[in-house]
Parts: C-alpha cells; sequence; structure tokens
C-alpha cells in the first residue's frame, strides 16, 4: 500500500522483496526499479542501498558511485550510514570499480570513513599503514593508532592484528604474552559469532605455546571449533596435534580429521593424507589412493602436490609412468617457485638423455636463488666446468660456500677439492682436509673415503694409518668404492707393519 502511494519506505522494503525473492518472484529489473523510486525521493537509505546492490551484483557500477556520492554530498544521514558509504567509495577508488582507481581518493575516502566511526575503514587502514598499501609509507606505529580505534568498538580482526603486531614486534615492544592476550580478546567476540579465523589463531597460540603454556588438548579444541564453523584448515591442524600427541589411538584420530579436512578440499589435509598412504601410515599402503588425494590438492594449485604429483608420474606410483605428465606438474609446482621442483627440472635438463645445459642452469638458479643447498652445489659444480653458463671459478668457489654454509655433503667436498688444487682459492691441504672431515663427520662415504686418503697420505693433516682404516672402514660400510677401499686398506695394514 505504501509503495503505490511512493513512500520511500515503501519502495524500499518492495524492491528488497524483489532483490531476495521474499513473497515475490526475484527480479534485479524490478528491485532496481523500485530502489531508484525511493532513491530519487532523497531517502539515503535506498540511494545507500541501491548502490551496494548494484556493487554487489556488477550492474551499473558508475551509477552506485553516483548515489554514493549523493549520500555522501547531502548528508543529513546518520553517522553509520554516512561512513559505510564512504568506505563503500573508497573501496571502489581503491579497486577502480565504476571509477578511476586512485589510491589517494581510496585513502581520502577510508579515512573520512574512519573519522566517522566506521571499524571497518579502521581496520582497513591499519592494514594500509602495516603493509605501506593506498601509497602510504609503512608505519606499524599508525597501523596500531587505527587498529585500537576500531579494536575500541569490538572489531575482533583489529584485536587480531594487533596482537599480530606483539608477535612479531612491529610497531610495538615484543611481546608473546601481550599477543595472546588479544588473540584471547579477538577469539572470545569471535566464539559468540561463531566465527573461525582469531579461533584459529588463538588454537595455533596453545598448539606452540605463544605468550601461553603449550596445550595440545586446547589447541584440538579451538581447532575442532574453527574446522566445524567452516575454516577447514583447522581439521588438518587437529590432526597435526593428534600426530604429535603420538601412540596408535592418536594415528587414527589424526587420520579421521585429514579425512575430514580433505573432504572439505583442504589442499594441506589432502596432501598429508596422500603421504600417509603413501608410506603406510596409520593406512594400508597404496600408492593409487596416494595419487588420488596428492591430484585433489594439486589441481587447486597446491606447488607440493603438483610436485608429488610430478613424483608419481615420473616413478609410475599409482597411475601410469608418463615423462610428459611428470614435466608438466613439475613446471606447475616450479611455476609458484617451490624449489624441489624447480631442482627436478633442472636434473632433467641436466640429464645425460637430454643435456641442455642451459636450461638445467637456470633452473638451478631459481633454485639457488631460494636458498636451496642442493642446487647451489649443482650450480657451482656448472660455473666450474662451464657447461651451461661460462666458466668462472670465483662464482663456483660463492655456491660451493652458500651450499657449505648449510651443511650440504657434496658441497663440503668439492669445495675440499677446490683448496686441494687451488681451484679459485689459495691452495691449503688443511683447509681440504677441514672440509673433507666435516662432510665425513656427517657421515658421507666420499667425505670418509677422501679424509682416509689424506691420514694415509699425510695431506693437511699429521700421517696416521689407523686413522686412515678407521675412514676407509667407514665408507666401506657405505658400499663406496669396495675394490679400491679393500687395496687401500691392505696397503695402510702392510705400511703399519714396514713402519
Amino acid at each position: 500500500m505504501s509503495a503505490n502511494q511512493n513512500s520511500s519506505r515503501g519502495l524500499l522494503y518492495l524492491a528488497k522483496c524483489h532483490a531476495e525473492g521474499k513473497g515475490v518472484q526475484k527480479s534485479s529489473k524490478k528491485a532496481i526499479y523500485y530502489y531508484k523510486l525511493a532513491a530519487n525521493q532523497g531517502c539515503p537509505l535506498a540511494q545507500s542501498s541501491i548502490a551496494q546492490y548494484l556493487l554487489k551484483n556488477k550492474i551499473n557500477e558508475e551509477q552506485a558511485i553516483h548515489y554514493l556520492k549523493l549520500v555522501i554530498q547531502k548528508g543529513g544521514c546518520s553517522p553509520r550510514l554516512l561512513a559505510s558509504c564512504e568506505y563503500d567509495l573508497g573501496e571502489c577508488f581503491e579497486n577502480g570499480t565504476g571509477v578511476k582507481k586512485s589510491a589517494q581518493d581510496a585513502f581520502y575516502y577510508y579515512n573520512t570513513a574512519s573519522e566517522h566511526g566506521d571499524s571497518i575503514a579502521q581496520n582497513r587502514l591499519g592494514n594500509a599503514y602495516l603493509e605501506g598499501e593506498l601509497e602510504l609509507k609503512k608505519s606499524p606505529e599508525k597501523a596500531i593508532e587505527c587498529y585500537q580505534l576500531a579494536a575500541n568498538q569490538g572489531c575482533s580482526s583489529s584485536l587480531e592484528m594487533i596482537g599480530q603486531c606483539y608477535e612479531k614486534g612491529e610497531g610495538v615492544e615484543q611481546s608473546s604474552e601481550n599477543a595472546f592476550y588479544y588473540y584471547n580478546l579477538a577469539a572470545e567476540i569471535d566464539f559468540k559469532k561463531g566465527y573461525s579465523p582469531s579461533i584459529f589463531t588463538l588454537a595455533r597460540c596453545y598448539e606452540l605455546g605463544i605468550g601461553t603454556e603449550k596445550s595440545l588438548k586446547n589447541a584440538i579444541h579451538y581447532y575442532k571449533f574453527a574446522a566445524e564453523n567452516g575454516f577447514s584448515p583447522g581439521y588438518y591442524k587437529v590432526g597435526c596435534c593428534y600426530t604429535e600427541i603420538g601412540g596408535e589411538e592418536n594415528t587414527k584420530q589424526a587420520i579421521a580429521y585429514f579425512k575430514m579436512g580433505a573432504k572439505e578440499n583442504d589442499p594441506l589435509s589432502q596432501s598429508v593424507l596422500a603421504e600417509a598412504f603413501e608410506n603406510g601410515w596409520g593406512v594400508e599402503k597404496s600408492f593409487e589412493e596416494a595419487f588420488k588425494y596428492y591430484l585433489l590438492a594439486a589441481v587447486q594449485g597446491f606447488s607440493i602436490a603438483q610436485y608429488y604429483i610430478g613424483n608419481c608420474y615420473k616413478w609410475g606410483k599409482g597411475v601410469e609412468q608418463s615423462t610428459e605428465e611428470s614435466l608438466k606438474y613439475y613446471n606447475l609446482s616450479a611455476d609458484q617457485e617451490y624449489g624441489p621442483a624447480l631442482i627436478k627440472l633442472a636434473d632433467y635438463y641436466d640429464s645425460v638423455e637430454v643435456k641442455d645445459y642451459k636450461k638445467a642452469c637456470d633452473y638451478y638458479k631459481k633454485a639457488a636463488d631460494l636458498g636451496y643447498a642442493e642446487a647451489q652445489c649443482d650450480l657451482g659444480f656448472h660455473y666450474k666446468y662451464g657447461d651451461g653458463v661460462d666458466r668462472d671459478i670465483s662464482k663456483a668457489i660463492h655456491y660451493y660456500q652458500l651450499a657449505a654454509e648449510q651443511n650440504d655433503c657434496r658441497a663440503l667436498c668439492n669445495l675440499a677439492v677446490c683448496y686441494e688444487e687451488g681451484a679459485g682459492v689459495t691452495q691449503s691441504s688443511k683447509e681440504a682436509f677441514k672440509y673433507f672431515k666435516k662432510s665425513a663427520d656427517f657421515g658421507f662415504a666420499r667425505g670418509q673415503f677422501r679424509v682416509a686418503r689424506c691420514y694415509s697420505l699425510g695431506l693437511g693433516v699429521k700421517e696416521s694409518f689407523e686413522k686412515a682404516i678407521e675412514y676407509f672402514e667407514l665408507a666401506l660400510g657405505q658400499d663406496y668404492k669396495t675394490e679400491e677401499i679393500l687395496e687401500k686398506i691392505q696397503e695402510c695394514k702392510n705400511a703399519q707393519r714396514t713402519g
């Protein structure tokens, strides 16, 4: 009746009925028609409502901007509605929705919305200051000021962000106890709403003992709550907690929760479940099941799962062997800069069958720059011998050293050889022995063999046939150069007798 009498309130109600299909057939066309009738009467709520409807449904976004500006320019409405429109307009300027993208204009409207008490705008400004977004200079201190404004209004996201700042020491003195305090405040609010992210964060504190005593029992409780309220990674974390507790019964519980997470398409749950099937951990070993769950995670773009699918195709585990499919998934994973996949591709191009050393070095370099010692060692080798790159002994030493600092045994031995030969470094048998010895102490057969050789010849260390035999036998125990070592041991024993 009121709609027929052109009451803005009645028109707005009728618009919402058509928009939501309440009592009438859902109709976007009719919803917009009635929204416009109400908005054109100068009703700020109707102007705001049509703007939100147009933006939500991506219909005539320029007109949505027009109505938002009408509310803001006219004023006279409630501060809450005004601030909401200012925030929406800021978001449009940030994303270039219905208007030319402008970080400055986005900041202006977010800021005015914040000044009018909009907690969402205050939280957005906090994020912008923390990350240096919207062309703002990074300022954790200003971020916390914004977060605090929103937190004072009960914004759990801002409380959680203040907790994060305390945990990382950004803008405030680092304090795990204060971090836990704010995480707990956020969780108390979200617990009542059945909202999960901050509950998940609180669970992490209990799992790792951040600002509170470690309690896997409490962690499981909160992770379960998060999972049961739509945050599927919670299932994965519950499984991890049961795994950490250990024991047959807890392993069964872990598998059960990984399966729940997998059912909810959580890629971490799917991947760890695949690993369980691959290794027979808590389930009957099955490469077919492993492949199935890896694939579920891989098609979601999870780089680790893509890598393992590559392995499945490479070795024909749970699926027919296919080099083409293997490379396809390694490439998908490598595109996300997953180091092991980059190394697999490098090894493929470095193989005697392919011998594309340039491509191999390109992939080794990418993995090396990500800090993977294996790739650093291999790249060093290519620089030493000039395969796929221009020979550069100084770069070879550089990459060997990077890998050696991570105790990569091959790199330790390769660096030792450089000192032994005086290649790229000042010749030093003593330094060579030091690096050989370090690799040997990690149980590396090649290092053990070279240490034995040093002791037998007195290279960089005092001659000791007893020590030489000890290290030759260590290498022999790993079936390394069996015939040669047996001869060397006999030579050392003969030398002992004649000595």
